[in-house]
């Protein structure tokens, strides 16, 4: 179950634990994309095919769980996986490759 709660003025999830923030599609699909290597916000809410601003959001909460860190370069962001979130992502992407055998 999702709670909301106000952060600085705007409303976002948070997750009760790190484990149910996988349990949508958005948030694990942005971490198997962190897979390929360090992106931008930009480039990661087209790549997983949701708005910049949900992108964030979920980029906060991986960061805030210790999956991603931030490099600020200028006005550009850089997300890369830490090895909690790299270990995670390869988990996940092998439950994604799994459920895609079964389907076939």
């Amino acid at each position: 179950m999702v709670e909301w709660k106000t952060q600085n003025r705007v409303q976002k999830p948070v997750f009760k634990d790190e484990d149910t923030l996988f349990l949508n599609e958005k948030p694990a699909r942005l971490l198997i994309e962190l897979l390929k290597g360090d992106d931008y916000g930009s480039s990661l809410s087209k790549k997983i095919d949701t708005t910049y601003a949900h992108t964030t959001k979920i980029l906060g909460q991986l960061e805030d769980y210790g999956f991603t860190t931030t490099t600020k370069e200028g006005r550009k962001k850089t997300h890369t996986l830490t090895e909690k979130g790299r270990e995670k992502a390869e988990a996940l992407r092998e439950l994604v490759e799994a459920g895609k055998g079964e389907n076939q």
